[in-house]
């Protein structure tokens, strides 16, 4: 669709599997450690809750992050420069992509995201702000952001990629160097990315973050269990199993698990799976990274890090990376 009097809004749909896979959801409870791809937390529930937990006191991220986009959104647009066309992975429409939005103003903006009917409305809402703004948003798979449109008509003077937090930190070490090297390809010679990163810090700090008081971080992983009974027939009972989340030191990020809390069998269809009294299901890691580890794996994936940005409170940083 277009708008005569401003910028003209488009679709693309590289839709991946949005339903949960069931194969893949038998072969993660069938192995020595039970497993959940934490893709399958974000359905429309996920996803809401997902943006109240960022709201939550506990949960530094989101506002370490939105205060550094603040506090140094001169440096960081100028690090861009002007007439870029920015993708933004994890699409949404919060205050973090506005700001930069709204200071970079760029040729043309790509939201991109997995769940289509989401990148429809975050666009609306994105041309609904910013009604002079091109805007492209996509569908597809972030763990493989290779397979985006040419947009050979248009003059933009560098490609650039904004995935802010927590982004690559729900990738494993070896998923991030993957996603940084097909980053590098997408933006080609002299492109840039903006990426949060969620700093090491102290476990006490992280302990509350992903076990918040209120209990939101609980109901999100348990949504996962309750999405798999109601798109596959299981049958798990989610008050026989809880939320469990800790720091692993030695692995520099913190596990998300579901806990069994008794000896239990669940089946989903012909399949049944036996669970012990304290057996997890892990649904989501966290890497955190120092800064100079985070460089060395975008140096080894093909970027320069000029920039970095820390919030005053050394939780979270922003990096400034140009294709090299």
């Amino acid at each position: 669709m277009s708008d005569p009097a401003g910028g003209v809004v488009r679709f693309y749909d590289f839709s991946p599997v949005q339903d949960l896979d069931c194969a893949e959801i038998l072969a993660g409870l069938g192995s020595a450690q039970k497993r959940i791809p934490s893709r399958f937390l974000y359905d429309a529930r996920g996803r809401q809750l997902l943006g109240r937990i960022g709201e939550l006191p506990e949960y530094y991220l989101v506002r370490a992050e939105t205060r550094i986009l603040l506090e140094c959104m001169g440096e960081i647009a100028a690090y861009l420069g002007p007439d870029a066309l920015l993708v933004g992975f994890g699409a949404d429409a919060s205050k973090r992509t506005c700001d930069l939005l709204s200071a970079l103003r760029p040729v043309l903006y790509v939201p991109v995201g997995r769940a289509c009917d989401a990148v429809r409305e975050i666009s609306a809402a994105l041309h609904a702000a910013f009604p002079m703004l091109n805007i492209g948003g996509v569908c597809a798979d972030l763990a493989a952001p290779g397979h985006l449109p040419e947009w050979s008509g248009l003059a933009y003077r560098r490609k650039a990629v904004f995935y802010p937090g927590p982004g690559i930190g729900e990738f494993t070490r070896g998923e991030a160097f993957d996603f940084l090297r097909q980053v590098r390809r997408l933006v080609g010679d002299g492109g840039a990315m903006l990426a949060g990163v969620d700093l090491v810090k102290d476990s006490r700090v992280l302990h509350a973050a992903y076990n918040d008081a209120q209990g939101l971080t609980a109901e999100f992983n348990l949504n996962l269990l309750h999405r798999i009974n109601r798109e596959l027939r299981a049958d798990f009972r989610l008050t026989g199993f809880a939320h469990h989340a800790f720091y692993d030191a030695a692995g520099g990020r913190v596990q998300m698990e579901l806990r069994s809390l008794q000896q239990q069998t669940v089946t989903i269809g012909a399949n049944v799976f036996d669970f012990p009294e304290g057996e997890t299901i892990r649904t989501l890691c966290a890497c955190k990274y120092g800064v100079e580890e985070f460089q060395d794996l975008a140096r080894r994936a093909g970027f320069n890090p000029e920039q970095v940005w820390i919030d005053p409170e050394k939780r979270f940083s922003v990096h400034g990376l140009t294709a090299a």
